[in-house]
């Protein structure tokens, strides 16, 4: 049994990203909280052309918020 493959190389490259987030939490009661935790990321552009969601959207804004239960 014969098999045929063709050879290519994979250049894969890093992409950098950078974050920044800050969280706050309201004590309701001694051990609830409601708690909110803005952030943003931003992916560092590399330089290929390989075409991607953080390529053509370097810049995500996320806001999780909620309610926290502690023991």
């Amino acid at each position: 049994m014969q098999t045929f493959g063709k050879s290519t190389t994979l250049d894969v490259s890093s992409q950098w990203s950078t974050s920044f987030g800050v969280g706050l939490q309201y004590q309701i009661a001694p051990h609830v909280g409601f708690f909110v935790e803005p952030s943003l990321q931003y992916f560092i552009p590399d330089g290929s052309t390989i075409q991607s969601y953080r390529t053509e959207h370097p810049l995500q804004i996320t806001l999780p918020l909620g309610i926290r239960f502690n023991w």
